[in-house]
């Protein structure tokens, strides 16, 4: 009865351990890098007090239900905001999406931190980390005019009025008539206006005015009876002069007349696409063809099609096709241009910034985009373990190139006569596609690279053109076996476009270097981790194996 006892208990020990095996093997994230989320969120400009929302996707790669924790940090924290997925609970293989909405408070580039976590009772699991950008701009204030209104009965009746400026009457003044007719007409050398032989209804007459220049005092509204079935309404307008701090950089022409040289600098000089820059000008006349405040249109050229390429020899007399719209920025009342603008994703890579303003004055600065027009293969450096890094460029509205490099460890070479297949997007082709090493076949939409050897240390490259009718490279994913030299042979799926993912036997690990760039879409490789089930299941079927056997030796000693 003694070994009955004691075969039960050691049953249950058994039973025991394999619930709090079980319990602690749930709670292990399936790979402790599989960040899908986007490095980052940028917003563009947005005008000041509005605001421009995103969102954000994070996953639970983990094996048990966890809490998220969402937090907003750096230096414009408080110009962001987030709401969802703060103390949430995610269930394994699902996730929670965090709306992000910027909302400058002031003109100027912002940055900020998407900061989430996934944790349980034993601690954090998986953490993220999104950088949020966004550039705040001013909004062009609107040109005022004064907008008396008058009603007008019997027919033939007239409109009049008198502008003065600084007290004296104002010749020249632009003055319109907007109603059941609609009219316009300049102040006489009295600063008198008038429209005469309107039929009955109701009017607004207006006097736009350069608000950089010129302050209202007021206006005054009388109705005169006069002889007959006429009426006459008398509207007169007052306004003064505003002191000017500067002069527009003007010159006069031998016909008195003012004219502005206007310039324009861009900085920096050359960046890639997503960078913010400074545009500038001088010369610019301040007023716009209406008297209203002028405003200078800024775009991208193409360079394509000059004679020798160099940037100094473009021309504003060159034919080349508007590529994008920066923005229309105000011109100050000293003739000047501040402002800023970030440089969009597709554009080639040289161009001109080219500004135009109302009165078709223009100016033009070069610009180099660096890295805009071929794909850059990422630096992938031997290691303990193979490493794979990938890039990705977009080269036209639906074309792409990726870059696909795999570099052996520092320890041993690994052999890839297996393959390494991609799958691109749903509809999309290949219409180029280079390696230096081994061989490549491409069929629909899967490409498969293999039949090569690396030695230590050693690399090869796939570079591979794409068409992409969606205009993305979102679902492209990875998968990649061979055999080490030491024998061991192992296969790992990489569901999306990662930097870098390290790969080894048994268990491999996807590392996501801090900072890397987000090139692509999808998870950080993945893990199969096979043996858990088996070893929990084996500890269970043992235990309830002595549990039984020794019930059955104590019942077995009873009856004797």
């Amino acid at each position: 009865m003694n070994d009955g006892l004691c075969l039960r208990f050691f049953g249950v020990c058994l039973l025991a351990l394999a619930v709090l095996f079980g319990f602690t093997v749930s709670s292990f994230p399936v790979a402790q890098a599989q960040a899908t989320a986007p490095s980052n969120l940028d917003f563009g400009t947005v005008v000041v007090g509005s605001s421009s929302s995103n969102s954000a996707s994070f996953p639970n790669n983990n094996r048990s239900v966890v809490t998220s924790t969402v937090s907003i940090g750096g230096a414009n924290a408080g110009e962001f905001s987030a709401s969802g997925c703060n103390n949430v609970s995610v269930n394994p293989l699902a996730s929670c999406t965090v709306n992000v909405t910027f909302k400058p408070t002031s003109p100027g580039s912002k940055t900020a931190t998407l900061n989430l976590t996934y944790s349980t009772a034993i601690g954090v699991l998986t953490s993220f980390k999104v950088n949020l950008t966004g550039v705040g701009a001013v909004p062009p204030s609107p040109s005022p005019s004064i907008s008396p209104v008058s009603t007008v009965s019997p027919s033939n009746s007239e409109i009049s009025g008198l502008v003065t400026l600084d007290g004296a009457p104002a010749p020249g003044f632009m003055v319109k008539l907007e109603g059941r007719e609609t009219s316009q007409t300049t102040t006489g050398g009295d600063g008198r206006y008038s429209f005469k032989g309107l039929p009955e209804g109701a009017y607004v007459v207006r006097v736009p005015f350069d608000n950089t220049k010129y302050t209202v005092v007021g206006q005054n509204f009388s109705n005169q009876t006069m002889t007959g079935t006429s009426v006459e309404n008398r509207i007169n307008f007052q306004f003064n002069s505003i002191a000017q701090p500067t002069t527009p950089p003007a010159t006069t022409s031998p016909g008195g007349q003012p004219s502005f040289n206007p310039t324009l600098t861009v900085t920096p000089k050359s960046g890639p696409p997503g960078t913010l820059v400074t545009i500038t000008g001088t010369g610019w006349n301040p007023k716009g063809p209406d008297g209203g405040q002028n405003q200078v249109l800024v775009t991208l050229e193409s360079s394509t099609g000059s004679g020798s390429g160099s940037l100094s020899s473009f021309s504003l007399s060159k034919a080349s096709a508007s590529l994008v719209t920066l923005g229309s920025f105000p011109v100050n009342s000293d003739g000047t241009i501040n402002a800023q603008a970030t440089l969009p994703a597709l554009v080639p890579q040289n161009v001109l910034v080219l500004a135009k303003d109302r009165n078709s004055q223009n100016a033009q600065a070069p610009f180099a985009v660096v890295g805009a027009a071929d794909v850059v293969c990422p630096n992938v450096p031997a290691g303990s373990k193979l490493r794979v890094g990938t890039a990705s460029a977009q080269t036209g509205p639906n074309t792409f190139k990726i870059c696909v490099v795999v570099t052996a460890s520092v320890n041993e070479g690994v052999n890839l006569t297996d393959s390494l297949i991609i799958t691109l997007p749903n509809g999309s082709g290949v219409t180029n596609s280079s390696v230096s090493a081994g061989t490549v076949t491409v069929t629909n939409n899967s490409v498969d690279w293999g039949g090569f050897t690396l030695a230590a240390g050693q690399s090869a490259n796939l570079i591979l053109t794409i068409n992409s009718p969606s205009g993305s490279l979102n679902g492209t994913s990875l998968f990649i076996s061979g055999r080490f030299n030491r024998g061991q042979a192992f296969q790992q799926r990489i569901p999306g476009l990662i930097p870098l993912t390290e790969i080894d036997v048994p268990q491999a690990t996807a590392v996501i270097p801090q900072g890397a760039p987000s090139t692509g879409s999808g998870a950080a490789a993945t893990q199969d981790n096979f043996g858990y089930p088996f070893l929990l299941l084996a500890a269970t079927l043992l235990g309830a194996f002595w549990l039984i056997a020794g019930w059955k030796l104590i019942k077995r000693g009873r009856q004797r």
